[in-house]
């Protein structure tokens, strides 16, 4: 691709004065791969690579969704429905890759084990590591306007935090928001047929009460409106920086001063300078707690520095294990002795040594790791990626029984 842009550009040079005294009118690009095809390349650049990456992680968060909805407590008749469209969706996407493209030709192997229903009716982990790495990527970007996609998008993530017990205020206020834009523009003929739904959302608490059908009663309605939303209302840009505390220098007598009233802020200083208290030691070292433990935890946060009121506003149904892990992280002795049987473990080989440390690394930092995903990204796939390292996934699923036995330990509470 490197190489076909670089000619592109130079084909659009305009070479003024050629041998014939003439200037260049026209050029040939002789596209053998079927690159523009597949890669939409007479879109304009930008546009067309965020569609092709809007695409993917929608490709990717349906497969989620796929996965999720195995689970017994969603075997309705309403979920499996929809988890069948779900699936007949990706299966067209599957089978309308190019096969003969060079790109498609290198995933075969993996595209042709995902070409049925019966392919889809009980995905593993493993599996959706395997669609996310050698099938997403290469999903072919659909005509849909990209104000309807994104707004798929941002349904079907919101969907997903049901089913995972996740929080998603941000999702549904930008989903409000977008209503809030619509009702502005009541004139439009389209627009005006959705007065119902919109009030509902805007007064009616729709997506307060709203489940998966719900939601998809609002994506089919208003995916097809967001394009009447002028564009300035519609571009927003959320950041998710996270800062690094080098030092905290208050002192305990400024516990209750203006700087420390916020519930949030107490709740991180407590825990932060009474990591000998026994319960949040515990949590730290790996052990499991005990209901006196949990009781312990009880009342200093929903007691001594607030009330659960105010726990349940800020953390909403968090365990109480999870949060105090996710302030103090995991010992870095505790993170090596649950590794061990890796970190000592001479038969592996320095990438895939490379990989169970950056875990551990992860684990001492943020205490658990509760969505696996993150192993798809950098720094843990700098060396490759999990089917690339582990050609026995019995030893990665080793590793994944430990990283989830870290978790159970803080979910105690």
């Amino acid at each position: 691709m490197v190489l076909q842009t670089r000619w592109t550009g130079r084909g659009t040079r305009t070479c003024e004065g050629l041998i014939d005294g003439k200037d260049k009118q026209q050029f040939y690009i002789f596209d053998l791969c079927g690159n523009f095809d597949f890669f939409r390349l007479h879109a304009k650049g930008r546009e067309a690579a965020t569609v092709s990456m809007l695409q993917e992680r929608m490709f990717n968060t349906k497969v989620e969704l796929i996965y999720k909805l195995q689970e017994l407590p969603f075997q309705t008749e309403g979920l499996q429905n929809y988890r069948k469209e779900l699936v007949q969706d990706l299966m067209e996407q599957v089978k309308a890759l190019p096969r003969n493209n060079f790109a498609v030709k290198q995933h075969l192997r993996f595209i042709d084990k995902y070409q049925t229903e019966r392919d889809f009716a009980a995905l593993t982990y493993e599996n959706t590591l395997q669609i996310a790495e050698h099938i997403a990527p290469l999903v072919l970007p659909t005509r849909d306007d990209i104000s309807a996609a994104r707004f798929d998008m941002l349904i079907y993530q919101i969907e997903l935090a049901m089913l995972t017990d996740k929080s998603y205020k941000r999702a549904k206020n930008d989903v409000i928001h977008k209503a809030e834009s619509l009702s502005r523009y009541g004139t439009i003929p389209a627009i005006a047929e959705q007065k119902e739904l919109l009030e509902q959302i805007l007064h009616g608490g729709y997506l307060e009460r709203a489940g998966i059908p719900d939601c998809e009663i609002v994506r089919m309605n208003l995916r097809n409106l967001i394009k009447f939303i002028p564009e300035e209302e519609r571009v927003r840009y959320d950041t998710d920086f996270t800062d690094d505390i080098l030092s905290i220098q208050w002192k305990e007598s400024q516990l209750d001063n203006d700087d420390l009233a916020n519930y949030k802020k107490k709740v991180s200083y407590y825990i932060r300078h009474h990591q000998d208290i026994p319960a949040i030691a515990k949590l730290k070292g790996n052990m499991p707690l005990t209901n006196e433990d949990v009781r312990s935890l009880e009342s200093i946060l929903w007691n001594e520095l607030g009330s659960k009121a105010q726990y349940d506003a800020q953390y909403g149904k968090t365990p109480l294990g999870e949060l105090v892990r996710s302030i103090v992280g995991l010992s870095q002795k505790a993170a090596n002795e649950a590794f061990s049987h890796f970190l000592n473990d001479a038969g592996l080989d320095s990438r895939q040594m490379y990989f169970v440390r950056q875990i551990v690394n992860y684990i001492v930092r943020n205490g658990m790791m509760k969505d696996l995903s993150v192993l798809q990204e950098s720094p843990f796939t700098d060396k490759g990626s999990i089917s690339e390292l582990f050609d026995d996934m019995a030893l990665f699923m080793d590793l994944r029984s430990v990283i989830e036995n870290i978790n159970k330990n803080a979910m105690a509470a």
